[in-house]
């Protein structure tokens, strides 16, 4: 597959939508960015409503999976993004103790090449300013130090903290774990959960660990070291040319939303821990730190009447530190842009519609990549034990077969290595919202065409093929339209 080499600011899909909505974003994060681009891709007028002033003023780095580097690619930034990053060849797991090597996990070329992207390094900041520069320059409006007080779902509009109301024919909310959009949708203040971890992140500057000869082995690559202890899991990766990024995560209950503050960094956290890790706490004092919290599942992600829909950590909060938070919440938008370029009008039961599919295509997977995150945290700060014991020996036979050349490699192994990254990072966005239009879309709205011609008719037969149609709507709405229409 070909993609562009220069950003795509308009006709990104080949298509816009027939009806334009008048679509107002809720939260200026990745999350909020793609969504506003995609949607306006899709042919709608899109305007960005961001609480801050737009200069982020946290340390942190990012990773950047496949599945999301393509999505960046269609958008004509794939080079940006190769300029600014770091590729990360391997992980490799040591022992926070010992500084033992556990194991090594390659991305080997082979299979990054089938995916057609790599495993991407950067600090945050960078990626966020390469995509809000795509959107601007595509036509969005985004408006910074505007705070969002109370959102009604029926109109729609947003009331704003200067007491200006913006009305809209859709809202999406993107304003995070601790969402005002969702509240409304939900109509009450959810009980969220603070998780068993939290985690801080610092950015280091690189020419530190380049002066001292014990730390220089750690970035001569993008490779990323995993530490792994006790309940705790550290991560280290060189993020640019300039940054050294670390995070880590421990069994604490934060009482911080994230994000920020600046906080200071827990020394005696280090204090059993390797001489590298001693040596790289030494060179920061604070740090950015963000709770994990549990969100209960939606029903609906987004409203009865279709005025509001939800993307990124306002619907699927991710563990703190996660690879995939970007990813997820930039898909998100991706596929709600692909399905609504395809709006043919105002209907609401068209939007309804569309926002069902959004949820239907989304839904199955974010379940399935959130539950591998818990996984992964759990399998990389396992305490001593049996389970740890099976782990390790685990690592020893993995690490045997990353050291065989490619080529020769068992067919076993390499299936396994596929599978393992075919479900996320062989997950294409928009050919996941192209795959649902080809099986249901057209026929769906077929559909609806002839419950609207036969609303008109207004007679007994009418009205009976209504109520049995609008039955399979509903069902399309919540779950999914394949038994029903088969019958």
């Amino acid at each position: 597959m070909s993609f562009p080499s220069s950003p795509v600011y308009e006709n990104l899909f080949h298509r816009r939508a027939e009806f334009s909505l008048n679509v107002v974003v809720v939260g200026g994060s990745i999350a909020g960015l793609s969504a506003a681009y995609n949607l306006k891709q899709a042919g709608h007028d899109v305007r960005v409503l961001e609480k801050s002033d737009g200069e982020l003023k946290f340390s942190a780095g990012v990773r950047v999976p496949p599945n999301m580097a393509k999505l960046m690619m269609h958008w004509g930034i794939g080079e940006q993004l190769r300029r600014k990053s770091v590729t990360c060849p391997k992980i490799d797991f040591i022992d926070d103790l010992t500084g033992e090597r556990l194991a090594i996990i390659a991305y080997h070329k082979e299979l990054m090449k089938e995916l057609q992207a790599d495993v991407y390094n950067l600090p945050y900041a960078d990626l966020h300013e390469m995509i809000r520069d795509l959107v601007l320059r595509s036509g969005v409006k985004i408006d910074y130090n505007v705070t969002v007080v109370d959102v009604d779902v029926d109109a729609p509009s947003v009331l704003l903290e200067s007491g200006e109301t913006i009305h809209a024919d859709l809202i999406v909310g993107a304003d995070g774990a601790h969402s005002l959009v969702r509240q409304k949708l939900v109509g009450h203040k959810e009980k969220q959960e603070v998780g068993f971890q939290t985690a801080q992140f610092f950015l280091i500057p690189i020419n530190k660990l380049r002066d001292d000869p014990l730390l220089a082995p750690l970035i001569k690559d993008g490779t990323w070291s995993l530490w792994t202890g006790t309940l705790r899991c550290i991560l280290g990766y060189v993020a640019s040319p300039e940054y050294y990024a670390m995070s880590w995560t421990a069994p604490e209950s934060s009482t911080r939303p994230g994000w920020t503050e600046t906080i200071p960094l827990r020394r005696s956290y280090f204090s059993d821990a390797e001489e590298r890790l001693q040596r790289l706490a030494s060179f920061f004092d604070q740090g950015i730190e963000t709770q994990h919290l549990i969100q209960e599942s939606l029903e609906s992600w987004y409203s009865d009447k279709g005025k509001v829909v939800l993307v990124g950590n306002s619907v699927h909060v991710t563990n703190p530190g996660s690879m995939n938070e970007a990813a997820l919440s930039v898909e998100d938008g991706a596929v709600l842009g692909s399905l609504l370029s395809r709006l043919r009008t105002n209907s609401t039961e068209e939007i309804l519609r569309f926002l069902a599919a959004y949820q239907e295509v989304r839904q199955g997977h974010c379940v399935a990549i959130l539950q591998t995150d818990v996984e992964l945290l759990t399998f990389s700060s396992l305490p001593p034990g049996p389970a740890r014991d099976e782990r390790n020996e685990g690592f020893k036979k993995t690490s045997q077969n990353q050291a065989l050349d490619w080529e020769n490699v068992d067919e076993d192994v390499l299936r396994s290595a596929w599978e393992e990254f075919r479900s996320s990072f062989g997950y294409e966005a928009y050919d996941a919202a192209d795959d649902w239009w080809i099986d249901w879309g057209v026929l769906v709205l077929r559909l609806g065409s002839v419950v609207a011609a036969e609303s008109d008719s207004g007679s007994e037969n009418g009205t009976q093929s209504r109520g049995a149609r609008t039955s399979i709507i509903n069902g399309l709405q919540k779950e999914t339209i394949v038994t029903t229409i088969e019958n």
